[in-house]
C-alpha cells in the first residue's frame, strides 16, 4: 500500500469511528451486590520488594597492587593518544577549519576508539576488571589527596600550633580554655589528614592500609593523572 493510500484508509477509518460514536453512550449498568462485596474483600496487590544491593567489592592489597600496574600502563597510553589526536585536530583546523568539516568528528571517534582499546589492553595486562577499577580508584583518590594535603600543610600547621601553645601558656588560667580548644581542633584536623580518617570511615582500615602500602607509587601516578610533574 502506498503512503497516499494508507493515509486515505486512515482518514476513512477515523471518519467511520467518529460516526459510530456520535450517538450517546448507553448508561452504565450497576455492578451486582455480589460483585461489589467481592471487590471490597479483595486485598490490594502487594508492593514489589526492593531489589537487593549488589555487594561492594572489597579493596584488598592484591587489587591495589594490580591497580598500580594498570595505572602504570594506562596513563602513558592515554597521553600518547591525546598527543596524536591533538596533532590531528590542529592539522584539520589549520587546513579546513573544524566547523567546516566532518573530519574533526571522525578524528574524535577514532581517539575514543583508541582510548577504549588502550584501556582494555591495560586492564588485561594487570588482570583487573572495570568493576575493580571503579571500586579501588575512588578510595585511592581520597587517601592520596588527604596525604598530599597533609604533606603540604604539615610544616606550617605544626609551627602554628607550636606558636599557639606558647601563647596559651602565657595566658591566665581562666582564659586558656577557649585557646586550648582551638589548638586541640587544629591538631586533630592535621592528624585526621595524616591518617586519612574520612577514607577509613568510608572504606575501612584494611582498605586504607592496603593503599598506604603503595603510597609512593600511587602518589606519583596520581600526580601524572592530574597532569602534574
Amino acid at each position: 500500500m502506498t503512503r497516499k493510500a494508507l493515509l486515505l484508509a486512515t482518514l476513512a477509518l477515523s471518519l467511520h469511528c467518529s460516526k459510530g460514536s456520535s450517538g450517546k453512550a448507553p448508561p452504565a449498568q450497576a455492578a451486582p451486590p455480589a460483585a461489589k462485596e467481592a471487590a471490597a474483600e479483595t486485598p490490594p496487590p502487594a508492593e514489589p520488594e526492593p531489589a537487593a544491593e549488589e555487594p561492594k567489592l572489597e579493596i584488598t592489597e592484591g587489587r591495589v597492587t594490580r591497580y598500580v600496574a594498570y595505572m602504570t600502563d594506562w596513563i602513558p597510553a592515554q597521553r600518547a593518544i591525546q598527543q596524536q589526536y591533538g596533532t590531528d585536530f590542529a592539522r584539520i583546523d589549520k587546513e579546513k577549519g573544524l566547523k567546516q568539516t566532518g573530519d574533526a568528528l571522525g578524528s574524535i571517534q577514532k581517539a575514543q576508539k583508541a582510548a577504549d582499546e588502550a584501556e582494555r589492553t591495560s586492564l588485561a595486562k594487570a588482570g583487573l576488571s572495570k568493576e575493580e577499577v571503579a571500586a579501588v580508584g575512588p578510595a585511592v583518590g581520597e587517601v592520596i589527596t588527604a596525604r598530599l594535603i597533609y604533606g603540604q600543610q604539615e610544616g606550617g600547621m605544626k609551627a602554628m600550633v607550636k606558636q599557639m601553645q606558647d601563647a596559651v601558656a602565657k595566658l591566665p588560667a581562666d582564659q586558656r580554655a577557649d585557646a586550648e580548644k582551638q589548638v586541640a581542633e587544629m591538631t586533630k584536623g592535621l592528624d585526621d589528614l595524616k591518617t586519612a580518617k574520612e577514607a577509613r570511615q568510608k572504606y575501612g582500615d584494611p582498605a586504607v592500609d592496603a593503599i598506604l602500602k603503595h603510597e609512593v607509587e600511587l602518589t606519583a601516578l596520581w600526580k601524572q593523572s592530574m597532569g602534574a610533574k
